[in-house]
């Protein structure tokens, strides 16, 4: 049986796709998917050095202007659902 893709789904896809370009474009640039494995597997300890998002640098106007192109794109009415 097929499963209907919900506004859940598509909100997640929009989440991931956003965190993508915005590691992508970072200083020191990052593979999002990479990370997210470490990540799973135990290779990042967060507790021990801190938040992955630290470690990269994205100015101000290009997360806004990435962020932006995602709200625009996928039509979501709060900028909330990127804030986790």
């Amino acid at each position: 049986m097929k499963r209907d893709i919900t506004r859940d789904d598509v909100l997640s896809r929009a989440v991931t796709e956003c965190y993508r370009e915005m590691f992508a474009k970072a200083q020191p640039e990052a593979d999002y998917d990479n990370l997210l494995e470490e990540y799973r597997q135990g290779k990042i300890d967060e507790d021990k050095d801190g938040p992955v998002y630290n470690r990269h640098y994205l100015s101000y106007e290009e997360y806004i202007y990435i962020m932006n192109k995602y709200i625009d794109a996928y039509k979501i009415a709060s900028i909330y659902l990127f804030i986790i």
